[in-house]
């Protein structure tokens, strides 16, 4: 129906507020003493759909701004200032058409600040880069009541659920995209919560003079939303899948995408797909927040095609079930994925027939692994962090490392009938087979880059001596560790154990979660109780799960009851948060992390 004009008026305002109870506490870091322990609440939202903070003391505001200086080609960020933001205004928010304000953070996410951060800040007469450490009092919620409007505002959904892809691009089916911005266009862009792809709307994808038609795209390049055409900046309308549209406001629910759907070049074709939101209902008298919990099938998880970028031409590899030629005694040329990819079968020294492993094992599978412990040779592999994708037909998990063709899985018998091996978890760069039960890789040998001998199948093992090729002739028997994302600390802090503190009520849950452990809904610890330490944390006697963030709490550790519960100490806290949302799945790493030749993601082209 209709909306009158004062009804506008309202749901106006109504935007303007809309999410206004999300809170965030400045607990440390600021070289200005007043500003530490100040709360900044969400006053509303400005112009770029961003929103801005105000404290609960003094006359200081946290807002993000696309251009400081009013330049077209100014660098974003979030800014704290003691002049308040115009609403009104895209750029140069506080007018001065100039950047001066107390403290700044370059930055392309507009949804909100990053809770830990390095900021530049005016310390006295000089600038200093200060670490920033924001704790959420109150989550930011995309929900608002509109009383007395018996109409449903047009706002574009937070959470969207993709269905539909075809089977070369079967792992975006089942995966949820979170909206993360706005483009200077003004429509929304999303990223998958566990992979690095987005969805975004581009008016021409080709910026050049052959203008193409508007359209939403699928792409594992990230757009910049400071762009008005071309938006991942390629010069190309190069993608993975995209569906024609004059309508920028969301992608539409049901479409017909065009889509990437085999390694050929030119195999185009239609598919049906949909965009489910995971969103909010608002009517006259009271909004109603619908929650939809999205289950992934651990068992038809599907590995990304191994297609390979070399950016401007597109090198398809082969598939990962081509033969290897077998000799008599093979092993793999590891090298560095930064100057080559191919690991070529090499006759070399034979590795130890038998590994003699100390072995610390996990109680369940965890969702995200971090390698470390390779040799000088493969010491590319330190630091990589695998993902859990899906369970083989053995019933045990697999793995691959999130920016390489790296794989960690276990196989029963990985050569032939007639010469049966020992059980194993094995790293290896070929992808293993969901449908084999022994040899997963297919090649009729044990071919592979390190191994370590075992009868459990549940996981693979914490800590333990492995088999690795480590040179031309060399195999070395080494302490491979397999740390997990989040972890339980039964003795001292989070940092003494290499990790770091969870501060936040939404990632101590989510940390529950992906721990599956009985309570996921943190209890604050109160002030006064001088004993719980530092964080998320988890007592033993009363299975309850808290989050200590008084001052007294700081510097202390676990205790005999109480365990912490500590995130992983490679990634900032955003990253790790979007790692587990909805029950505990994983985020890709970031584009700066990606290595310069070789990403597992997909990438095409269509002019």
């Amino acid at each position: 129906m209709a909306v009158a004009p004062a009804q506008l008026v309202v749901l106006a305002l109504l935007w303007a507020t809309k999410g206004r109870a999300h809170k965030l506490k400045l607990v440390e870091g600021s070289c200005k003493p007043f500003l530490n322990d100040l709360i900044f609440t969400m006053e509303g939202r400005t112009a770029n759909d961003s929103p801005y903070y105000k404290t609960n003391h003094y006359e200081y505001y946290m807002y993000y701004d696309r251009s400081c200086s009013e330049a077209t080609d100014g660098q974003a960020r979030w800014i704290i200032d003691d002049s308040k933001p115009r609403t009104d205004r895209s750029t140069d928010l506080d007018g001065d058409k100039n950047c001066i304000g107390h403290a700044h953070i370059e930055s392309y996410e507009p949804s909100k600040p990053r809770l830990i951060a390095t900021w530049r800040m005016q310390c006295l007469s000089t600038w200093k880069d200060v670490k920033l450490i924001f704790v959420e009092l109150e989550p930011l919620v995309a929900t608002t009541t509109t009383p007395a409007v018996t109409t449903t505002d047009r706002m574009s959904a937070y959470l969207l659920h993709l269905d539909g892809a075809c089977g070369y691009l079967n792992y975006l089916n089942d995966e949820v995209f979170e909206k993360v911005g706005t483009t200077i266009g003004k429509s929304p862009y999303y990223k998958a919560q566990n992979l690095e792809y987005y969805i975004y709307y581009d008016p021409n994808c080709n910026a050049g003079t052959d203008i193409k038609d508007g359209r939403w795209i699928i792409d594992n390049n990230r757009p910049d939303p400071n762009r008005v055409q071309d938006l991942d900046g390629d010069g190309n309308c190069d993608y993975q899948a995209r569906l024609s549209s004059q309508d920028s406001f969301q992608p539409p629910e049901t479409g017909t995408w065009l889509m990437r759907c085999s390694n050929k070049k030119d195999d185009w074709s239609d598919h049906r797909v949909t965009f489910r939101p995971i969103t909010t209902t608002r009517t006259a008298t009271q909004s109603t927040t619908t929650v939809t919990t999205i289950r992934r099938n651990p068992t038809t998880t599907t590995l990304p095609p191994t297609t390979t970028t070399l950016n401007p031409t597109t090198t398809t590899l082969p598939p990962a079930t081509t033969a290897k030629i077998a000799t008599t005694t093979t092993t793999k040329n590891i090298q560095d994925p930064t100057t080559a990819r191919g690991m070529a079968s090499t006759s070399g020294k034979e590795e130890p027939s038998m590994v003699t492993s100390s072995i610390a094992s996990r109680a369940a599978p965890q969702q995200t692994l971090e390698f470390s412990g390779a040799c000088d040779s493969s010491k590319f592999l330190n630091g990589l962090k695998f993902d859990k994708k899906g369970i083989t037909k053995t019933g045990a998990p697999f793995y691959k490392a999130r920016t390489a063709d790296y794989y960690i899985y276990y196989d029963p018998n990985c050569g032939t009938p007639g010469s049966p091996q020992p059980a194993r978890w094995i790293l290896d760069n070929d992808a293993p087979s969901t449908q084999r039960t022994a040899d997963l890789d297919g090649d009729g040998d044990c071919n592979y880059l390190a191994r370590a001998d075992s009868n459990d199948k549940s996981a693979p093992p914490v800590s333990a001596s492995w088999s690795m090729h480590c040179g031309n002739e060399d195999w070395e028997s080494l302490a491979i560790v397999l740390k997990e994302s989040f972890a339980k600390v039964t003795s001292s802090t989070c940092e003494a154990a290499g990790r770091l503190p969870i501060l936040t009520v939404t990632m101590c849950s989510s940390a529950a979660t992906y721990l599956q452990l009985s309570d996921t809904t943190p209890e604050v610890a109160p002030k006064d109780s001088e004993s719980s330490p530092r964080g998320c944390f988890w007592d033993k006697i009363s299975s309850g799960l808290h989050l200590a963030l008084h001052a007294s709490s700081k510097g202390k550790g676990a205790t005999d009851s109480l365990e912490l519960i500590c995130r992983d100490g490679g990634k900032s806290e955003n990253q790790a948060l979007l790692s587990t949302a909805m029950g505990g799945h994983r985020n890709v790493a970031s584009l700066g992390l990606l290595l310069p030749t070789l990403t597992w993601a997909l990438s095409c082209r269509l002019g």
